[in-house]
């Protein structure tokens, strides 16, 4: 069977998170590039590559030749042409769009189109630096997709939007509460905590990663939470 580069044959092989790759792996890449061929696993025969390579990395590759952990004959043979794309809080003119392409596509997994984002909505999208760039825009989008019933309208309290899910194990502050109107606000709490799970999971049908990430959570927290309401999924 053929694999990836077999397959780019007269096209394009793209190369995601470059820099991820471990030394042993950059030297099989630099092999390919150099000789243009390459072996199948298990196979004798080396077979000739013809297409292009396009990769694409978030980390600096000349600061890793310095550190050694990127090859140097590696970095020069992919650097032939760069192509810099600044990060998304430097080019808050491309969020809108992602927004709305984020949108359709989400809109179509859930059945439910969604018309566009609220004036609100995009202004705190486009004040949020976005440290995890275009990944982070299409997790929070999906976020607010899940939890907004109906379509229509993307309203700016749909979801998080520029923060980013933080969790603890230390149960709230009482401050100035008595005992118990602590724990009647805590039981009103569980009580729309199981509610927002049972929500996510029956518009992500009990697709519980899809799930957790509505909510802002780890998946091991989700199943913990499921199996402390008791919600079958």
């Amino acid at each position: 069977r053929d694999g990836l580069i077999a397959s780019a044959k007269g096209g394009t092989l793209f190369l995601d998170e470059l820099g991820e790759l471990d030394l042993g792996f950059q030297a099989k890449l630099l092999r390919v590039l150099q000789e243009r061929t390459f072996r199948r696993v298990g196979g004798t025969l080396d077979l000739g590559m013809d297409a292009r390579i396009v990769a694409s990395t978030n980390r600096d590759l000349a600061r890793m030749v310095d550190e050694g952990t990127f090859r140097e004959d590696l970095f020069y043979r992919l650097n032939v042409f760069s192509i810099v794309v600044p990060p998304l809080r430097q080019r808050t003119e491309d969020i809108a769009p992602l927004a709305t392409h984020f949108l359709a596509q989400f809109g179509e997994e859930l059945a439910r189109p969604f018309i566009g984002l609220s004036d609100g909505a995009l202004a705190r999208l486009e004040s949020y630096a976005w440290p995890g760039n275009v990944r982070e825009l299409r997790n929070t989008l999906e976020r607010a997709a899940i939890m907004t019933s109906g379509g229509g309208e993307i309203p700016a309290a749909a979801s998080s939007f520029g923060e980013r899910a933080q969790e603890s194990d230390s149960g709230p502050e009482s401050g100035d509460w008595t005992p118990a109107e602590l724990a009647e606000d805590q039981l009103s709490l569980e009580r729309m905590e199981a509610a927002m799970i049972r929500r996510a999971l029956t518009v992500t049908r009990g697709n519980k990663g899809r799930a957790a990430r509505a909510l802002g959570i780890h998946r091991s927290t989700l199943y913990k939470k499921l199996e402390t309401y008791r919600i079958e999924a």
